[in-house]
């Protein structure tokens, strides 16, 4: 996984997270600061989603299950419509991975994973298969990733 670059990740109805979108720079460090405006500031950044923004993206790329075992219950609606999009760039060619629970874009019924590379699409008919060919695609064993 070392020829991997995140550009960009989208969220919606994850954790704390109703709809957000960011980009990642191209080259340099990532800081991830929050502020919990909710406390008045007593809390500073505690329940400001920064753990929750990692989990969505290591749960999406790696199948790390981080504080819940589902992605049922991170989703902010017990309806769903939980659906997670990392957009990357793994050996100079475009990875798309998306993740989602109950949405429009990959299953209206449950849990669901799909990744885009190297101009093929894949989802098999379990997510386990699905996951396995990324892992093996990424270098990162399952439990290396745990």
């Amino acid at each position: 996984m070392v020829d991997l670059k995140l550009k960009r990740v989208s969220i919606r109805n994850w954790m704390k997270f109703g709809h957000v979108a960011l980009e990642f720079p191209e080259k340099g460090l990532v800081l991830v600061q929050g502020v919990n405006t909710a406390s008045g500031g007593a809390l500073l950044s505690v329940g400001s989603g920064k753990t929750g923004l990692g989990e969505a993206i290591s749960r999406t790329l790696l199948g790390t299950d981080g504080r819940f075992n589902s992605l049922k219950q991170c989703s902010t609606d017990k309806a769903g419509n939980t659906y997670i999009k990392l957009e990357a760039e793994l050996f100079g060619k475009p990875l798309i991975v998306e993740s989602g629970y109950r949405c429009k874009e990959l299953s209206t019924t449950g849990d669901a994973l799909r990744y885009h590379y190297d101009g093929k699409q894949i989802e098999r008919g379990k997510i386990e298969q699905t996951r396995a060919e990324l892992s093996r695609l990424l270098g990162v064993s399952p439990l290396l990733a745990n």
